[in-house]
């Protein structure tokens, strides 16, 4: 057996359907949030908290003061994204 021939995987009926490929682009333009909520900022400490070196902030994913998003970035980024219609 070839290298090409151990990489060509087994796609099922159902992946490659028209119907599938249907929903999916219905589904593009949907909003994540909509679906699951906004996300909110996670602690990165609180994940890795068994960490010896306490982990600065520049590096530690602190997105809830200065550099949190503005609201107009995360509008920005649903039109953007085709989630919102101007």
């Amino acid at each position: 057996e070839s290298d090409d021939e151990s990489l060509v995987k087994f796609v099922p009926d159902w992946a490659s359907s028209p119907n599938l490929k249907e929903a999916l682009e219905r589904q593009e333009r949907i909003d994540p949030d909509n679906v699951f909520g906004v996300i909110e900022p996670i602690s990165l400490e609180s994940v890795f908290k068994n960490r010896k070196k306490r982990m600065r902030d520049s590096c530690a994913g602190n997105w809830t003061g200065a550099d949190r998003l503005t609201l107009e970035e995360e509008e920005e980024y649903k039109r953007v994204m085709g989630y919102k219609r101007d």
